[in-house]
Parts: C-alpha cells; sequence; structure tokens
C-alpha cells in the first residue's frame, strides 16, 4: 500500500488511467492476505500457549509494521489525493468518502490500541496478566482485520466503481498523474 509512485523504476507511469483502480485493488488484495495471516496468528497466540508464544508475538508485530507502514500510506494517499479529487469530479460519491474517512480514523485509533498491547505483551511475565492482554489484542486484531476488510469492500463497491464509470479518460488520467505525484 505503499504509494507507487516511490518506487525506483516503477513502470506505473507508464500505466494507462484504468490501471489506476486496479492497482489500488492489488493492494487491496495484499491487506487481505495480511489481515487472514493476522486472524490466524493471533488464535495461535490464543491457543498454543508459552512454547510458541514469542514466535506468535513476533508474526503479530510484523503484522503490525504492515499496518503502520503500508496500510497507512495508502490511506494517507487517499486522504491527500484521491478523496479530495472525487469530491470535485465525483460530488455523488461524498458521502461514502465521508464514511471511509471515518473508518481511517477508527482504524488509526484501534491501531494506537493494538500497538500498546503488542508492546505490552512483549514486557508482560506474569501469565495470568498476559493471558487478559492476548484476549485484548486478539479482539483487537480482529477488530481491525474485519474493518479492514469491509472497508475495502466498500471501497471498491462505491468508490472505485464510480471512478471506472463516470469520470472522463482525461480525469482518470489527471488523477493517475496527481496519485503518482504524491
Amino acid at each position: 500500500m505503499k504509494s507507487q509512485g516511490a518506487r525506483p523504476g516503477s513502470v506505473m507511469k507508464k500505466m494507462e488511467s484504468s490501471d489506476i483502480f486496479a492497482l489500488l485493488e492489488s493492494d487491496h488484495e495484499k491487506v487481505i492476505q495480511k489481515t487472514n495471516a493476522l486472524i490466524e496468528d493471533l488464535n495461535n497466540m490464543h491457543c498454543e500457549g508459552k512454547a510458541s508464544f514469542q514466535k506468535n508475538l513476533g508474526r503479530v508485530k510484523e503484522a503490525l509494521h504492515f499496518f503502520n507502514g503500508e496500510v497507512m500510506e495508502h490511506m494517507a494517499l487517499e486522504e491527500r489525493t484521491l478523496f479530495p479529487y472525487l469530491e470535485t469530479h465525483v460530488p455523488r460519491v461524498s458521502s461514502a468518502i465521508r464514511f471511509l474517512q471515518a473508518e481511517h480514523d477508527d482504524f488509526r485509533n484501534n491501531l494506537k490500541i493494538f500497538e500498546f498491547l503488542a508492546s505490552e505483551l512483549s514486557r508482560q511475565k506474569n501469565d495470568d496478566h498476559r493471558s487478559k492482554t492476548v484476549d485484548r489484542i486478539k479482539e483487537t486484531g480482529t477488530y481491525l482485520s474485519y474493518l479492514l476488510r469491509h472497508h475495502i469492500e466498500a471501497e471498491q463497491r462505491s468508490v472505485y466503481q464510480s471512478l471506472e464509470r463516470e469520470l472522463k479518460p482525461s480525469e482518470k488520467d489527471e488523477l493517475r498523474k496527481r496519485l503518482f505525484k504524491s
């Protein structure tokens, strides 16, 4: 979900306007894969106990790193470039965009909680306290995963389909230029 324009030697600048949406959707596929893995890792952390705890915690931290990096960059790109452009050129999606922005805020807030809980798990030695924190991180991580899945589905059904249908070729080209300038 990293800003694609920032990749050296990227072929992104040569892409057709409609490929923007395919690219954004391929970023979404990566998020779906990561959320599936996170849910599995959280379940393993919950069920496997001490023997695999550090391994599972490491995987949870990898997901946290992905969320803090690529997902946050993708959301920032949408908020900085895509959403404002759409509100101007396809005003009927404004309410959907406000909803998606609210989900971005909810994601960021819960990601901070998730990060705090992962940090707590790294420091905790008491098994009783650790068990409660594992339950909380599993709950928060599962919520984040489902939030992202719902968010992606909403973007693809409301925003991306509207863009593909309603933007003129010149507007798609302008949007592509703005996205890769960011």
